[in-house]
């Protein structure tokens, strides 16, 4: 049975890693991805993850064959080490486009709506706090 180690903290629901079980996959979750993996998780030959390789460098991996990141972005990531140790990398590109693009699509409808911008400056007002 193949390992495959899914990392972050909200690692999915158990109906998902359920699915994923009965692939075939031997699941195992690990939630904090600050802290260093163990020699178990370590050894998996699959890692599902956002950011596990920015304190666990690729060499540590003696198994890992295939990674599938769920994010964009590889900045944090040697790719050349990667390559060298002949590991698959997905990323998750494109996954965040029409999401964004039509938040920022209704933010300026809305934006034009209710007249939130300031003709002098051309300030925008933000009127979601999470930004």
């Amino acid at each position: 049975m193949v390992k495959l180690l899914y990392t972050g903290k909200d690692t999915n629901t158990d109906e998902n890693m359920e699915r994923i079980r009965k692939l075939g996959y031997n699941v195992i979750t690990h939630k904090d991805e600050k802290i260093p993996l163990n020699e178990d998780e370590l050894n998996c030959e699959v890692l599902v993850t956002i950011d596990a390789l920015r304190n666990n460098p690729p060499e540590k991996f003696r198994n890992l064959k295939f990674i599938q990141a769920r994010m964009v972005g590889t900045d944090t990531i040697d790719m050349g080490k990667l390559k060298e140790m002949g590991v698959v990398y997905c990323n998750a590109k494109g996954v965040y486009d029409i999401p964004i693009s039509e938040f920022v699509e209704r933010f300026l409808e809305l934006s034009l709506f209710y007249g939130l911008s300031s003709p002098l400056n051309s300030e925008m007002i933000c009127i979601f706090p999470y930004f």
